[in-house]
Parts: structure tokens; sequence; C-alpha cells
């Protein structure tokens, strides 16, 4: 069950057009309003699945290893996410305000999935240092750089791959 919240969870964010169009289908080329707020509503529900099985996962390895898979595997979405935001941005400044309201949302959406993502690297490193795989200076900061776009994902790799080296992670 765990494993299918965090596959869930890794293509949650390509989801989005696939499930846009075949609820759009569904309904015959009605609005897809509908469609984007059942998508919004099950969002949360997805979010906080993976993070109760992250915090209930015990092997900081196994946990090191979802992390950095999803992390890797985001990086077009955010990208994706980015340049939408870039391109409504452009539009404020030419007098369209489309973009006033929804660029904050990819913005919260961003956040949001970052976070969700962390969790796996932050139960990690407390697991592993737990298990006394890493110390606190290592433990710390690589919680902080999990919450940083960009150097989450270094991150993610560093700690996997010390997590696997280290003897008692299983």
């Amino acid at each position: 069950m765990k494993t299918f919240w965090a596959v869930l969870l890794i293509l949650w964010p390509y989801l989005l057009i696939p499930f846009m169009l075949v609820m759009h289908i569904l309904s015959d080329g009605a609005s897809t309003t509908p469609e984007l707020l059942i998508y919004c509503c099950c969002t949360p529900v997805v979010y906080i699945a993976n993070i109760i099985c992250a915090c209930r996962t015990k092997s900081a390895k196994h946990l090191a290893f979802w992390n950095m898979l999803m992390k890797i595997i985001h990086i077009p979405a955010y990208v994706i996410i980015f340049m939408i935001g870039a391109m409504l941005t452009g539009q404020l400044i030419v007098g369209l305000p489309f973009g006033l309201i929804i660029v904050p949302i990819l913005v919260v959406i961003d956040v949001l999935l970052l976070c969700t993502t962390s969790a796996y690297g932050t139960c990690a490193l407390v697991r592993a240092k737990r298990e006394g795989c890493i110390s606190t200076i290592f433990t710390v900061v690589n919680i902080i750089l999990h919450f940083l776009f960009v150097w989450d994902v270094v991150s993610s790799i560093i700690v996997y791959r010390k997590i696997r080296k280290t003897k008692i992670a299983v």
C-alpha cells in the first residue's frame, strides 16, 4: 500500500492534463471547472496519505530511495509549472489579469509538492540519525536543503548514497 501512494505521488503532477481530458470527454464537452475542482480536492488526500506513509515507514534506505526517485522524476513538472508561471507573469505585464489568479496557485502547488516529497527525505534522515548512520550536522543541513528548490534534488541524491553505503541501513 505504501508503494501505491509513493507511485501515485510521482505521477500526480503529470495526471492533471490526462485527468481533465478524460473527464471532459465523459462530460460530453461541458466546462472543465468541475474536473479541475475534483483534481484539486483529491490533491490534499494524495499529499497527506504520502506524508503519513513516509512517517510510518521504518527503513531509512527505502525512504531515501523513494525521496530521490520522486525528486528526480518531478524535475520536468517543476520546469513546466515554472514556464507556465513565467508566461502568465508576462501576461500581467501586458495587462491581462488571468495570471494574477493562476500564478499564486502555481506557487502553492509547487511548494506543497516540494514539502510532500521532502517528507520522505526528512523521515529518512531522522531514521538514519536514530540508527547512528549519519551525524547531527549532516541531518540538520540536509533537512534544510530538502525544503529549498533545486538543492532538494542534490540533497536527496547525497542522502540516498550516504544511507545506502552504511551497514546499519537495511
